[in-house]
């Protein structure tokens, strides 16, 4: 797609090829994506000047439409091969909510084509025996012969799985369809040694009218799998296709009859059949023992598939449809072990987003997960439920990092692993590992809302606070009504001192929330700072009050007070969010919103509890 001019440029230890498409350190090739390579060629092109996103998007990408997330991809792999840091950059420098500069030094070498040497050696061959210029021929020939014959095996390192079409013609089964999706994915992620999209990512892509070219450059993979789903009672057809996207072409289709209890036994069947055609070779490690097939009970799958459609409407009556699902297909089947993982999820979501007490949803949410693992081992979502409950309720960091890395071992394509992991880094003050985390996330979950504005936490925890904004800000365009980023662009924007704008975008993260108490402790946080003092004290005492008959996370209340300077009333609620482990209070360490009651004597005595169990864990991370 880039110019293939014969120019070579140097730059430090690096040498890039624009002919050969190469890019060296040393005499060591370096892997990149074509796209990457022509990202990294433009800004060496362009050295020394700021190029912005949408400049280098349509030089890389036109005429397709891609998101910001398939440059920030590029930009990230390019900074890992010449490992660059975006903190400390030495190649490539973020110009915050503008581009980016190339600023080393690029010495360009214009190739002189053939050497002499080489012209000479060319008259040489010329001169040879003519028996052996007719061996020579001889053998092009046999290996062209060969190459011909030779199976034409696309290079998939990235694939995607569409939602599935439902035939049934009856909108109520579409929970059914979209289980099977689910599971087909699962089951890919799981054993693949490819990057697997979640399916976060590709559910936007449910009847859209986009070409599987388009669909391709957004998502930036190799083949896309696409497929539908009928359902005659009990009788399940289920069809797949394979495409491979540059060029376009179908390589596999298959058509399969089956019972709906052989749900399972498809989704195997299907990722068996790609990886042959794609020549990769499946992992057996996470798999369990399928020397004998399982025998799904019909009604308890039913019931699951229903909990797991009710809980992606990510609402408080979702939730609470999710639970009552998830507890009859536990009925219903005592041994099947989703229902279990799907339940713990609920309990634990409610703890982390304050809706329900930590010490009601976490227990519970470790009880539910060591259940699941007790009958099947191999369920990842069931190991990271359990590092989320280290890492939230026992705020043991540790081993909330091994269970995380233990889940990853299992499905190196799970996208919640590498966010949570992020998460965990950055307590312990490891930002440029949270971030390198959150970027492998995003490799392979592109598109939702979380993995677009996690790199903001990080930032604004590592008290980057422009680049956090930047980050919000560029976010936001594509997802306005995302409450947790105007929250994030309001206590980044507060920790700058820009309060005007802070209180605005607090403002706007209560109102999409629905009123949630973290959404409305950093709006009376940013309205006490900016000296709204009443306004401030009104929404602590709604808080307070509201917390009579429900639980609201005491930390949304102490933030406000902290920043009215009525410490007392602050630590009142701090000592309880200790005492409740208010996940909020994770961040205590960095967060900045924590700022004015540090200097208080009882908040360094928190602290050192919280520094003592920080040294335990770096103690133990520098010892490995």
């Amino acid at each position: 797609m880039r110019n293939t001019s014969s120019v070579k440029y140097k730059f430090d230890r690096f040498c890039l090829d624009s002919r050969d498409r190469q890019l060296a350190r040393n005499d060591e090739i370096l892997h990149l994506e074509p796209k990457a390579f022509d990202v990294l060629q433009y800004l060496v092109e362009n050295n020394g000047h700021l190029v912005t996103k949408q400049e280098l998007v349509d030089a890389v990408w036109a005429p397709a439409i891609v998101s910001d997330n398939s440059l920030t991809r590029c930009i990230h792999q390019v900074r890992l091969a010449l490992e660059d840091s975006a903190d400390k950059p030495r190649f490539i420098e973020t110009v915050p909510g503008s581009g980016y500069r190339f600023i080393t030094p690029v010495d360009v070498l214009q190739d002189p084509g053939p050497s002499n040497d080489m012209r000479a050696a060319s008259r040489r061959i010329g001169s040879l025996p003519i028996l052996i210029v007719i061996v020579v021929a001889l053998g092009a020939g046999l290996f062209i012969a060969w190459q011909l014959r030779a199976p034409d095996v696309p290079t998939v390192e990235r694939i995607a799985v569409l939602p599935l079409v439902n035939l049934t013609g009856a909108p109520k089964q579409e929970y059914f369809v979209q289980g099977v999706h689910e599971a087909l994915i699962a089951e890919l992620s799981r054993v693949a040694p490819i990057d697997v999209i979640s399916r976060t990512s590709v559910m936007g892509f449910a009847n859209t009218d986009l070409s599987v070219p388009e669909i391709a450059d957004q998502l930036d993979v190799d083949a896309i799998i696409e497929g539908s789903v009928l359902r005659a009672g009990e009788n399940l057809t289920v069809t797949a296709q394979l495409i491979a996207t540059n060029p376009e072409r179908h390589l596999w289709a298959e058509r399969y009859h089956r019972d709906v209890s052989d749900v399972f036994e498809i989704t195997t069947d299907i990722v068996s059949a790609i990886a042959s055609e794609i020549a990769i070779e499946l992992s057996s490690a996470a798999s369990p023992d399928t020397s004998e097939p399982m025998e799904l009970n019909n009604e308890a799958y039913e019931a699951y598939l229903l909990g797991r459609f009710h809980f992606e409407q990510r609402s408080p009556e979702g939730y609470r449809l999710a639970r009552e699902h998830f507890q009859r297909a536990i009925e219903f089947d005592p041994s099947f072990a989703l229902p279990y993982v799907g339940l713990a999820h609920t309990f634990g979501s409610a703890a982390i987003f304050g809706v329900m007490k930590p010490a009601d949803g976490f227990p519970r949410a470790r009880q539910l997960a060591e259940k699941a693992v007790a009958l099947d081992s191999t369920l990842a979502e069931a190991h990271l439920i359990l590092a989320g409950v280290q890492f939230y309720w026992d705020w043991n960091w540790e081993e909330a990092e091994q269970r995380a890395n233990l889940a990853l071992g299992l499905n190196a394509n799970l996208a919640n692993a590498y966010r949570f992991l992020a998460e965990v880094y950055s307590v312990t003050g490891r930002y440029e590992e949270a971030l390198a985390a959150v970027e492998r996330g995003r490799a392979i979950d592109p598109l939702p809302p979380t993995s677009q504005f996690k790199p903001s936490l990080i930032l604004y925890l590592s008290r980057d606070f422009e680049e956090a904004i930047a980050r919000s800000q560029s976010a936001l365009e594509y997802y306005p009504g995302f409450w947790q980023g105007h929250w994030l662009l309001c206590i980044s924007l507060a920790a700058s001192n820009r309060l005007d704008g802070a209180v605005t975008s607090c403002e706007k993260a209560v109102e999409l929330s629905g009123g949630m108490p973290m959404a409305v402790g950093a709006l009376g946080y940013a309205l006490a700072l900016a000296g709204h003092r009443d306004e401030a004290t009104k929404l602590a005492r709604d808080l307070e009050s509201q917390a009579t008959s429900g639980y609201v996370g005491p930390a949304s209340i102490a933030v406000i007070y902290g920043a009215l300077g009525r410490t007392n009333e602050a630590f009142q609620h701090l000592l309880q969010a200790y005492e409740v482990r208010d996940q909020q209070l994770i961040h205590a360490e960095h967060a900045a919103f924590f700022d004015p009651m540090r200097a208080d004597a009882r908040f360094l005595k928190l602290r050192r509890e919280y520094r003592r169990l920080f040294a335990r864990h770096k103690e133990k991370i520098s010892a490995k």
